[in-house]
């Protein structure tokens, strides 16, 4: 066995776990800025080229003031809380860049709408990110947002097994990733 200590090999492991965990931080940076309306968390958190999108077409927003103004005005004029909590999250580091990595993060967000007459809304979450290190912070330079489903709160029971599970615009749509009724 060979136990010689190799100073490159360690240095460059512990990077990864340091990069790996800074980009742990950004994910509970966002569910903070968003959920919090917070300008200057947001505008830290993502590229100023950031592509944000969610996979089924419903929306597209390229660069970060698009995207802040996005999370401070429609979304807050719609949603009065919101609670994002994130659970499992696979990071690839590129071996060629040490300043881009991509990722999948699991997640689950709660809506608390304005209007009471709208009903709260769950929904499941998967990102599928592209990171990028930006004078030595980790940013967000892509995040597409799919959904297993986003319901109303008080239909949760009944719609989670429909064949339309993502609702609040105004046609529902089928889960993104796989038919609930199996």
């Amino acid at each position: 066995m060979n136990t010689e200590h190799r100073p490159d090999n360690t240095e460059s492991l512990l990077q990864g776990l340091v990069a790996k965990d800074e980009i742990r931080e950004l994910v509970v940076r966002y569910g903070l800025g968003v959920d919090g309306k917070d300008p200057a968390e947001l505008r830290s958190i993502f590229t100023e080229d950031i592509n944000f999108h969610a996979a089924n077409g419903e929306f597209e927003f390229q660069g970060v003031n698009a995207l802040v103004d996005f999370f401070l005005n429609q979304v807050a004029e719609v949603d009065r809380n919101s609670l994002h909590v994130t659970h499992g999250h696979i990071i690839d580091l590129d071996p060629n860049d040490p300043d881009s990595a991509s990722g999948v993060l699991f997640g689950h967000a709660e809506l608390i709408p304005r209007d009471p007459e709208e009903g709260s809304k769950l929904a499941a979450l998967r990102y599928d990110d592209e990171y990028r290190r930006v004078d030595g912070r980790w940013r967000f330079s892509e995040r597409c947002l799919s959904f297993f489903y986003r319901l109303d709160a008080a239909d949760y029971l009944q719609d989670i097994i429909s064949d339309t599970p993502v609702k609040g615009g105004e046609t529902p749509l089928p889960a993104d990733f796989f038919d609930l009724r199996r």
